[in-house]
This record gives C-alpha cells, sequence and structure tokens, in this order.
C-alpha cells in the first residue's frame, strides 16, 4: 500500500495514476481539518490523519509537492513517525488527465508497488515508465482520426443542422446536472441548469450587447477547451 502525503494538484495527479494502476493507498494532507477528515472518511475511507499512520504498513510514501524544500520538510517530519522509504512525487503529464493512458503504463512494471519502493528518491524510473505508456497510448490511438470517429457520430443526427447544433446536441441528451459536452474533437465541461443557446457554459454570455458593442471596443475570441471555461 501507498501513502499519499499532500492531495493538491500533484496529490489529484498521483491518485488518478494509483487508480489506473490498481496501487491501493491511503491519503494524508495537513490542510485537511479534524472535523472535514471524519466526514471525508464517511464518503471515501482513502483519508486518514496523521494519528492513523502507525496503524498501517506502507511500501512506500509518495510526497505530493512541486517544491523540493517543502518536500525535504516533510520527509524529515515523517522520519520522526518511523516512516523512511520516502519519495518526491512531482510528475505531470503533457497531455489532458485520461485513465486509459495510465493504465497503459503498467506493461512498463515489474511489481507496481515494489518499483516505487525500489526507485530513487525522485522516481526517476516511474516517471520514466509513465512517460512510455503515454507514447504506447498515443500510438494506439493514433489511428482514431476524429474526422472518421465525428462522420459516425453525426449519423444518428440531423443531417442539415450546422457543427455548433451538432455540438449543442450531444449535451442536450445528456441530462447529468454536471458534464460535458463530448463532440467529437471537440470536449468542454457544461452545466446543464444553464441556457442552452448558452452551450450551457457556467457563466451567461451577452451575445447581444457583444454584437451592439462600440465598434472602438475590440472582441478578444480564444479558443481552447480550458480557456472557455475561465
Amino acid at each position: 500500500m501507498i501513502l499519499i502525503y499532500g492531495f493538491g494538484w500533484f496529490g489529484h495527479i498521483c491518485v488518478s495514476i494509483m487508480d489506473a494502476l490498481n496501487v491501493k493507498y491511503k491519503i494524508i494532507d495537513d490542510n485537511i481539518k479534524q472535523q472535514h477528515l471524519e466526514a471525508l472518511k464517511i464518503y471515501n475511507d482513502c483519508f486518514i490523519g496523521e494519528y492513523e499512520l502507525a496503524n498501517h504498513n506502507f511500501t512506500s510514501t509518495l510526497v505530493c509537492v512541486n517544491n523540493k524544500d517543502i518536500f525535504l520538510k516533510i520527509k524529515e517530519k515523517l522520519n520522526k513517525h518511523g516512516i523512511y522509504n520516502i519519495k518526491h512525487f512531482c510528475y505531470e503529464s503533457k497531455f489532458y488527465i485520461r485513465h486509459s493512458m495510465f493504465a497503459k503504463a503498467k506493461d512498463f512494471f515489474n511489481d507496481i508497488d515494489e518499483d516505487i519502493k525500489n526507485d530513487n528518491e525522485y522516481l526517476e524510473n516511474f516517471v520514466s515508465s509513465m512517460k512510455k505508456g503515454e507514447l504506447a497510448w498515443l500510438e494506439d490511438n493514433a489511428t482514431n482520426d476524429d474526422s472518421k470517429i465525428r462522420a459516425k457520430f453525426d449519423e444518428g443526427l440531423n443531417k442539415n443542422i450546422n457543427i455548433f447544433a451538432k455540438i449543442y446536441e450531444t449535451k442536450r441528451h445528456n441530462k447529468s446536472n454536471f458534464s460535458h459536452i463530448i463532440y467529437p474533437g471537440f470536449m468542454i465541461r457544461a452545466t446543464y441548469s444553464s441556457e442552452d443557446k448558452e452551450f450551457f457554459f457556467p457563466e451567461k454570455i451577452d451575445f447581444k450587447a457583444l454584437k451592439n458593442r462600440d465598434l472602438n471596443t475590440k472582441l478578444v475570441v480564444i479558443f481552447g477547451n480550458s480557456t472557455c471555461m475561465t
């Protein structure tokens, strides 16, 4: 079992990877207050408090922080609890986090727990295996031409509607309260409670005001899934 120390950005990535690799883990984060911890544990027993460290036998501890000096301070703190096999997890894929991509990395480990345990302090072999997994995943998916997937997807839609209407249709049939528009080649988070003409974006866009703005007011349009949500 792995101890994941820190549940910020790198902690979330670490959890996603461990889930994809089927590795058991517990999570500890100094910023989670005791009353919140007890509430969290009702829904997810992976979270533990510092007082519970002695109750578990961890093969390795992954300290998920960006700063090396902070890692060294946490390492010193954990040593006082009798925890010594401590690694610095600071891995970030250059691709969007995908479970299938991380799972592909299993092919490049012998025994994941043991491989992590025997890796150096900065997980160089682990990172190398994850990158090999990413490349293998990309090769497997290189044949998935978006245009072909999109053409197949469009077969179930009205052929006379434009691309924006097609994107809209993908969300209209997904009734979850908070989900994604998942038209092939275009994916973005969307809130079903917002108006459909706003493409279900969380914040309403006043298109009329934009159209009728003063001609000296420049309009900057930024394309991209993440920037659309900013």
